[in-house]
């Protein structure tokens, strides 16, 4: 039950916050990237402004037990709470700020939101977790921020990846999928497609960073960045070959080459969740099959995948 009321917690604070949006000056205008932003109109880039009141409202309601935290990390609640804020923090600043931090003050600023996570792990793996807490804090929110780049993809494989240990975060992140996508069975966003096949909400900066730092704290949910991992790799491989920073934006990611070819949100989603399905999948089989599943070999299977769809999504 605890998990429908997050989903529909989640939606109501993101319904709320929709209609704040342009008061707070939260909104995505296309003009400021025109060379890969296909909006036709400007959009609230409110999830994670939605998320957090969400996470505030089930811990007044239901107390911290309701998130289902590994043992550990449940009783180090205070550093988590303070991580989370604190990277949907960064990420606000850089939402809000014209033209984003530049990256040497965003991953000075991710490094600084995860050093309450650094408290946290030294609780559950000792001093070398102290120490690899922050890197991982700022590994997580780059990844999960550059998977953002597609309708729904990083909103839905968080909740994929979450779902089997973590149903109440995996459902409340659903509860925000329907602000996030367009019309599902439509096709692409391009400059013609207009409103109908548009999201009604972004998650922005900040609800990348929340949703990077939400899946760190759940070891379970690890193999969330495998895929991200894979598709930032190949795009910034492709960008030193073209003599660009690596953090430059640009329309090169997975996604991209399946909006390129005509697929609409619906059938994006159903490819990038068949490619991380045989990593994020194992905790589902343990749990929901009661049979033994190989990390390596699922995370293999989705290597595989990967490239597979790289090649099939050539022009």
């Amino acid at each position: 039950m605890l998990p429908l009321v997050s989903l529909a917690i989640v939606w109501l604070c993101t319904f709320v916050v929709l209609l704040l949006a342009p008061v707070l000056r939260l909104v995505d205008a296309p003009e400021e990237a025109p060379e890969r932003k296909k909006q036709s109109r400007p959009i609230p880039i409110i999830g994670g402004t939605g998320l957090l009141l969400a996470g505030v409202v089930l811990w007044f309601l239901y107390g911290p037990g309701c998130f289902g935290l590994e043992a550990g990390f449940e009783d180090s609640l205070g550093p988590l709470a303070l991580a989370l804020g604190l990277a949907y923090l960064v990420g606000l600043i850089d939402d809000r700020k014209p033209g984003g931090l530049s990256p040497l003050q965003k991953v000075s600023g991710q490094a600084v939101a995860s050093i309450p996570m650094a408290f946290a792990a030294m609780e559950v793996y000792g001093p070398t977790g102290a120490w690899l807490a922050v890197p991982a804090g700022v590994v997580a929110m780059n990844l999960a921020n550059t998977y953002d780049n597609s309708d729904g993809a990083l909103t839905s494989l968080a909740a994929l990846s979450l779902g089997p240990t973590a149903p109440v975060a995996a459902l409340g992140l659903c509860g925000f999928l329907p602000f996030n996508v367009g019309r599902i069975g439509g096709a692409t966003k391009s400059k013609d497609s207009g409103p109908a096949t548009e999201p009604r909400a972004y998650l922005g900066d900040s609800g990348s960073h929340f949703i990077g730092m939400l899946v760190l704290a759940y070891p379970p949910a690890w193999a969330f960045f495998l895929l991200p991992a894979l598709d930032l790799a190949r795009v910034s491989l492709l960008r030193i070959q073209a003599g660009r920073h690596i953090w430059s934006g640009d329309r090169w990611h997975l996604a991209h080459r399946f909006e390129d070819l005509g697929f609409g949100t619906g059938a994006i989603l159903l490819v990038l969740a068949s490619i991380a399905l045989p990593s994020v999948g194992a905790p589902w089989l343990l749990q929901l099959a009661n049979r033994s599943a190989d990390p390596l070999f699922g995370a293999l299977l989705t290597a595989a995948t990967f490239f597979v769809a790289i090649r099939l999504s050539r022009k």
